[in-house]
């Protein structure tokens, strides 16, 4: 993990990539992606945590749901052109910003108001994401829901948790 005086001191990369020198924490950027990302711990980052598309032919889709993500003083989700993503079921703790802005690409954040705008397409209401001292969900939904069917469609969230946690005796030391 590489930890940055620039970006508050936080983490600039768990899952890392360099492309001429930029990094950041998940980028997903491929032709013909499709991603699920299920049951994580994304923690004290500082931004692309993780950033979905970025060109227009970057045909991103993706399912995030049952993450758990806290203490992220840069934006959480980058949801670029060229992406389509459902979020839903996940924790969102004290994170400044849970997305950037302006939206580019298409993405559905599940809150208590919109969950049942997933029925017709997935066949199921979506599961809300839950935020506690977190900056505002925003979604840019045109066809997200519609890309991510085939995915978004095989796992079924849960309602999010808050995390619990022993701060002894595993990994590495206490947290």
């Amino acid at each position: 993990m590489e930890v940055s005086s620039s970006c508050d001191g936080k983490v600039v990369s768990g899952i890392k990539y360099d492309n001429a020198g930029k990094k950041g924490g998940l980028v997903v950027g491929s032709n013909k992606t499709r991603i699920s990302m299920y049951n994580n711990v994304i923690l004290a980052m500082s931004g692309r945590s993780p950033k979905f598309g970025g060109s227009t032919d970057a045909n991103v889709v993706a399912h995030v749901a049952n993450n758990y993500f806290w203490d992220n003083t840069g934006h959480s989700f980058d949801v670029a052109s060229g992406a389509a993503v459902v979020v839903e079921g996940n924790y969102f703790k004290a994170n400044t910003k849970p997305i950037t802005s302006p939206i580019e690409g298409s993405v559905i954040m599940s809150t208590a108001s919109n969950v049942n705008s997933c029925s017709s397409t997935l066949g199921r209401a979506c599961v809300a994401n839950t935020i506690e001292s977190n900056g505002a969900l925003a979604s840019k939904d045109s066809d997200a829901l519609t890309k991510a069917k085939t995915i978004a469609t095989t796992y079924k969230p849960s309602v999010a948790k808050k995390l619990a946690y022993s701060t002894t005796n595993w990994g590495v030391g206490d947290l």
